[in-house]
């Protein structure tokens, strides 16, 4: 009997301890095999996600292709909720004309928007600008130096294109086509890093949206951005030529330049404008000289694609219509892309929102156009102020 017992006994501890020995295991097992399936299903869904990363990334890059189009700039200041401007941009890429209209948001200014409008042709060779019109929206010719609606005058040749010679169009870094230079797309290698969930594709459209921090850095490296610069310096003065001064009695100088960059590092639409102006040319005697007219006016996004603190876009691939929105740290610098003197540093938050689409565009013929050389200009300017001031 005690013999048995002692069977019984020793089955019963065998028992326990293949019991203890082998759970752990079975646990252990359960727990690799969890995480297996668990490793499997992130695997597939970054592999989902890096092809539809894919597919938008080769979808973008066939915008470039896009024979006509139209893109659509707006600037907007977060901190003020202020607008600051707009562009329109119409291109024709296999006649290489560009056509742009800009309209410039003054701050605590009059008045309270400027407009700028221009057509190249060729790639830049042929390059006209609504000078006149561009000078009446800055209520430029209300100034205290011309008579009493002068300005009256002016607006007659707000129609008129100025036609800028050879010698003031200054171009650098053209690429091969137009459309890389106004297309708004981040560095492909960049794009492919974005964290998994942050894209999705519905409605046959692909929509994208990161925030600060899960913003790849440098974003937008390497890709080529439209600059256009454009200066005015006018100068107007009594006839200096001693044989001229019986037929005129006013000299006038406009000097202007363009400076078109197609790989910049950012957008750039810049205008300055610098004024001359002699004393005789007031139409009563002051004791202190009347200040010159001097304007700096920009639209960039200088801030925006190295400080981005916001990107949205939504993109249909068939369509090829793009959107994005960027919201960023803009830095304030004084427009300076024509000298090396400083200026004063302030920040904003801006918002850029941009859009891109085909369409068939209509960019006037340049016979099309009432254009006037720059030398007809000074003439026509000094025919108006010598009758103004007799």
């Amino acid at each position: 009997m005690d013999r048995g017992f002692k069977l019984v006994n020793k089955l019963f501890i065998f028992t326990i301890l293949l019991a203890l020995l082998y759970t752990p295991i079975s646990a252990k097992a359960n727990q690799i095999t969890t995480e297996s399936l668990t490793e499997t299903k992130t695997s597939i869904e970054n592999k989902v996600d890096q092809e539809l990363l894919k597919k938008l990334s080769e979808s973008l890059i066939d915008l470039k292709e896009v024979e006509e189009f139209e893109v659509k700039m707006k600037w907007t200041n977060l901190d003020e909720n202020q607008a600051m401007g707009q562009a329109t941009y119409q291109v024709d890429v296999t006649k290489g004309d560009l056509k742009g209209d800009l309209k410039f948001q003054m701050e605590d200014d009059y008045p309270e928007t400027a407009d700028f409008g221009f057509i190249s042709y060729g790639r830049h060779r042929l390059f006209y600008v609504k000078e006149f019109a561009f000078l009446d929206s800055l209520a430029y010719f209300k100034q205290a130096f011309f008579n009493y609606q002068f300005d009256k005058q002016m607006a007659k040749y707000t129609n008129l294109y100025t036609e800028f010679s050879n010698e003031t169009i200054g171009t650098v870094n053209l690429n091969e086509k137009p459309a890389p230079s106004l297309l708004l797309i981040p560095n492909r290698d960049k794009l492919m890093r974005v964290d998994k969930g942050q894209l999705s594709f519905k409605k046959d459209q692909y929509h994208l949206n990161i925030e600060r921090i899960d913003i790849p850095s440098l974003f937008f490296d390497k890709h080529p951005f439209l600059s256009i610069s454009y200066r005015l310096d006018h100068l107007i003065q009594p006839s200096t030529s001693s044989i001229m001064s019986e037929y005129q009695d006013w000299e006038n100088q406009f000097n202007h330049q363009i400076k078109i960059n197609e790989q910049a590092n950012d957008f750039l639409f810049g205008t300055k404008i610098e004024s001359e102006f002699s004393n005789h040319l007031q139409v009563k005697e002051t004791e202190h000289r009347t200040p010159q007219f001097n304007k700096t006016l920009n639209l960039m996004s200088q801030g925006l694609t190295d400080k981005l603190t916001s990107f949205t876009m939504d993109f249909d691939p068939d369509k090829q219509i793009l959107d994005v929105t960027l919201e960023g740290i803009v830095e304030n610098v004084a427009f300076n892309f024509f000298s090396k003197d400083t200026a004063e540093l302030t920040t904003k938050r801006v918002r850029l929102e941009y859009s891109f689409k085909p369409k068939k565009v209509v960019i006037p013929q340049r016979t099309s156009l009432k254009t006037i050389s720059p030398a007809a200009a000074d003439y026509l300017m000094e025919e108006l102020l010598s009758k103004e001031k007799k």
